[in-house]
This record gives structure tokens, C-alpha cells and sequence, in this order.
């Protein structure tokens, strides 16, 4: 039950940050996936697939 919680949290977080249109680019890679950690660290996933 606690990843889904985790889960629901990142894609929160990542909306409010950068919008749904920011949020779709996990869609479009396998590379965009979130890696061990970015979960918990949704900036750290935004930094990197934004860059």
C-alpha cells in the first residue's frame, strides 16, 4: 500500500511542479521512467528528464 502512496505523491508533486504536459514526458521513454529514489525526490526526476 506504501508504494502506491509514494506513487500517487510523485505524480502530485510533479503535476503541481511542471503540469501534466511536463508529467507525460515518463510516457515517452523507458529512460524517463523514475529511477530507485525519485519517487521520494520528484525534482531530482524533473531535473533530469527536463534538462
Amino acid at each position: 500500500m506504501a508504494q502506491y502512496d509514494s506513487g500517487e505523491r510523485f505524480v502530485r508533486d510533479v503535476i503541481e511542479r511542471v503540469g501534466m504536459n511536463g508529467f507525460n514526458l515518463v510516457w515517452e521513454s523507458r529512460e524517463h521512467l523514475p529511477q530507485p529514489g525519485e519517487v521520494a525526490d520528484p525534482d531530482h526526476w524533473i531535473a533530469r528528464v527536463t534538462r
